[in-house]
């Protein structure tokens, strides 16, 4: 066994670093997913034979997220008839889903030009404006024009509170803290039960304090009014993981509910496990990350970079898998205890296991 775990710490490398939990779910903390959301448009149906087919047809695809057909079908329609908004907008939408931001904007402007009344027109030249800036936070004109159009929505629909929290997202992302603070609460004052914007006037009471626990009680009071609200389980989770890991696992084994398929929320989960010295359960939760993951033992490669170094952990999580079933059990328990202190970096504990 000695040697078997001598192999394990060889291959292993520490791949656990806190910032990277829920990354594929919680991406940026401060950039909404509202910002690659949409809303449809009310308009009236009257086309006939190929027209109404091209743009129901478009409407359906994005609605079905196959952008790319969705985008073949709106394309055919504007060819036949450049005169009518909504194709405009849902092709608009369709670029921004796609990630190709400026063509987006020039569709969507054109849309705009053709309604300028619209609200969901606003929001979405909105949007593509400051996604600009998440790619590239140097572009001032794309923050003002963003700015610009979330203020014509405020005025078009002045009781709806997304375009505030999103120009409190703006304004955040931009360094300025106090606009930010203004435009959640804000937001909040028009929808009391916007969480978003709670979560986020909790995230800046961190920044200012530079204390993680003052988050603490925005997530219990988004909590308290709706109990499965994944952001705020996701983040009460590892505000408390250190002083209160059973708290902590208990919002994760609520999240894993909700979100079966999260492998971030299994892998954070197996850690705490760990910490708890609850190795069969992290086992579990390791064994169903490594399968989740597309490298193994017979795509792996010898040339590796700093991109796809984790191979190395999944080449040994295959090895333990594979070989500690039909083990006796105390042995067993031996190899899964070991391999969990690894994952969290006890390489010490791990090999005197």
């Amino acid at each position: 066994m000695r040697l078997f775990l001598a192999i394990l710490f060889c291959l292993s490398v520490n791949v656990l670093k806190s910032q990277d939990l829920f990354s594929r779910e919680g991406g940026d903390l401060f950039q909404s997913d509202l910002l690659n959301s949409f809303n449809d448009v009310a308009f009236r149906w009257n086309f006939s034979g190929e027209k109404q087919v091209y743009l129901n047809e478009g409407i359906n695809f994005l609605a079905e997220q196959k952008t790319e057909m969705a985008l073949s079908n709106l394309d055919k329609f504007i060819k036949m008839d450049s005169s009518f908004w909504v194709a405009f907008y849902y092709r608009g939408v369709c670029l921004k889903q796609m990630g190709m931001y400026r063509k987006a904007e020039t569709n969507l402007k054109r849309a705009y030009y053709l309604n300028k009344g619209s609200f969901e027109i606003a929001m979405e030249l909105a949007k593509v404006n400051h996604l600009l800036t998440t790619i590239n936070y140097l572009l001032v004109l794309e923050s003002d024009k963003a700015e610009k159009y979330y203020k014509k929505a405020i005025n078009i629909a002045p009781d709806n509170p997304v375009p505030n929290f999103l120009l409190g997202d703006l304004a955040l992302r931009n360094g300025n803290m106090r606009q930010a603070l203004k435009n959640y609460n804000e937001s909040l004052e028009k929808d009391p039960l916007f969480s978003d914007a709670k979560i986020k006037i909790g995230l800046i009471e961190v920044i200012k304090d530079k204390d993680i626990t003052a988050l603490i009680p925005y997530l219990n009071e988004v909590l308290a009014k709706d109990s499965l609200n994944r952001t705020a389980l996701g983040l009460r989770s590892r505000v408390t993981a250190k002083e209160n890991p059973k708290n902590s696992l208990a919002d994760l084994n609520r999240l894993v509910r909700l979100s079966p398929s999260n492998i971030s929320y299994r892998l954070f989960r197996g850690i705490l496990y760990t910490e708890v010295q609850d190795y069969e359960n992290a086992f579990s939760d390791f064994h169903k990350v490594i399968q989740s993951n597309p490298q193994s033992e017979n795509n792996f490669v010898g040339k590796q970079t700093a991109l796809d170094k984790q191979i190395d952990i999944i080449y040994a999580g295959y090895y333990v898998v594979s070989n500690v079933y039909g083990m006796p059990p105390s042995d067993a328990y031996q190899i899964k205890k070991a391999f969990c202190l690894l994952l969290t970096s006890k390489f010490q504990e791990s090999i005197d296991a």
